[in-house]
């Protein structure tokens, strides 16, 4: 989920990633758990700043293959067809969103099971919510 904010002030990227599900990462490194919700936000002045945690594959739930109610959530993070929503709290950072959207244009980049599936809003999304970065 990428987007601009209307005041200039920025964007940010929302990423929900399953990876290797056999196996269960390094519980020591969140970057290496197969479960993963990134934040990144992209300041104009300043480079852009990626957050993640990491979760086991104990804590996904995930929707069917070819589930028209698509769902992926892990621990506090979900997305699904018209919003997504989360919470990180990772090297001092606390981010929070909770944002729906609408849109008429959607362009799925693959359909062979889980590999490569991309499923976004496009220009015409429209977002209302919320996101909150340290307060």
């Amino acid at each position: 989920m990428r987007f601009g904010l209307p005041d200039g002030a920025g964007a940010w990227w929302f990423r929900y990633l399953l990876t290797n599900p056999g196996r269960d990462g390094c519980s020591t490194d969140s970057r290496g758990m197969p479960v993963q919700v990134w934040a990144t936000r992209f300041s104009p002045n300043a480079k852009p700043q990626t957050f993640i945690q990491g979760y086991s594959t104990k804590h996904l739930e995930l929707s069917s293959r070819g589930d028209s109610g698509f769902y992926f959530r892990a621990g506090n993070n979900e997305i699904k067809q018209n919003s997504c929503k989360g919470s990180l709290n990772v090297e001092g950072h606390e981010i929070a969103w909770d944002l729906e959207f609408r849109s008429t244009f959607r362009v799925t980049m693959s359909n062979k099971g889980w590999i490569g599936f991309s499923r976004t809003p496009h220009s015409n999304a429209r977002f209302s919510g919320e996101v909150s970065f340290d307060g």
